[in-house]
């Protein structure tokens, strides 16, 4: 993160606005906090911004029409013109009353407290449609850098099966979702094919116009995972056959693996984000 901060600093184009995006799990919100202190040790000011903020009021998020459900994952289901109003408005400088958004009221509300940046002020915006041209190509004349994040692990079952990235990422989200959203397994597991879906219309056809590609997958926090998921995945107190068999896939993925204590692991840690004892607020 050092490394990629040392590289928007010394950019030529010099830009002002950072856009991180990847699929859910990924770690975006800590990758964002910890490049804002790598920046700011580059004597650079920062600001974060999460796209989360710019959700539409809930009455008017557009419903999918397979599901019939509303779908929070498309990208018209953001406020973009707000976005928009307030990204120029920070860049010339003027003060902006961000929004905040309240999920138990369906809706944003603009913050009491003004934002006002400065000209050497690097603005760092966060959420799953961060790559995503509508985001970034009304800047005009004002630079953007653009990191693709997500967690890509190296490791094998054996020699002949890797270990799926999208399992690695659905172990983060069972944990994170029971542990912080009080959500059980059988609902993150079967919300995920929707998830996914959206992945491959919403953010992985524009990932290819990241300036850099960064991989949050810890080698060691797999088996930090088999510590942790016996007590939240079991296949006893599933709902239905489908979700019985994908917990039961899990259980013996994450058998192969020593557990590790998560206590040694630094508050830091991008891991902190989906297992609790973070320095950083989510």
């Amino acid at each position: 993160i050092g490394n990629i901060a040392d590289m928007i600093v010394n950019d030529e184009r010099k830009p002002r606005c950072i856009f991180i995006a990847g699929p859910t799990s990924s770690g975006k919100t800590t990758f964002a906090n910890r490049l804002a202190i790598e920046l700011e040790v580059l004597k650079k000011k920062t600001l974060i911004l999460s796209l989360d903020n710019y959700y539409l009021p809930h009455s008017q998020i557009p419903f999918d029409p397979e599901s019939g459900q509303q779908n929070f994952e498309v990208i018209t289901a953001l406020d973009l013109e707000l976005f928009k109003k307030d990204i120029t408005a920070l860049i010339n400088g003027e003060e902006v009353h961000l929004p905040k958004y309240d999920f138990g009221k369906g809706g944003h509300f603009a913050c009491e407290t003004p934002t006002r940046i400065t000209s050497d002020t690097m603005v760092i915006i966060e959420g799953i449609h961060g790559l995503n041209p509508q985001m970034w190509q009304h800047l005009g004349n004002i630079e953007s850098f653009r990191i693709y994040i997500s967690a890509m692990n190296p490791l094998n079952i054996h020699s002949h099966l890797p270990m799926s990235t999208s399992d690695h990422r659905l172990i983060r989200r069972l944990i994170r979702d029971f542990l912080f959203r009080g959500y059980d397994f059988n609902e993150t597991i079967s919300r995920w094919p929707d998830v996914m879906e959206s992945e491959f219309n919403n953010i992985f056809p524009f990932q290819e116009s990241a300036h850099i590609v960064f991989n949050s997958a810890l080698l060691y926090e797999i088996a930090v995972f088999a510590h942790i998921a016996p007590t939240i995945l079991k296949p006893e107190e599933a709902a239905n056959k489908t979700i019985q068999y994908h917990v039961e896939r899990l259980n013996r993925l994450l058998s192969l693996f020593i557990g590790i204590n998560p206590n040694e692991i630094p508050p830091t840690s991008i891991l902190r984000e989906f297992i609790g004892g973070s320095s950083f607020k989510y």
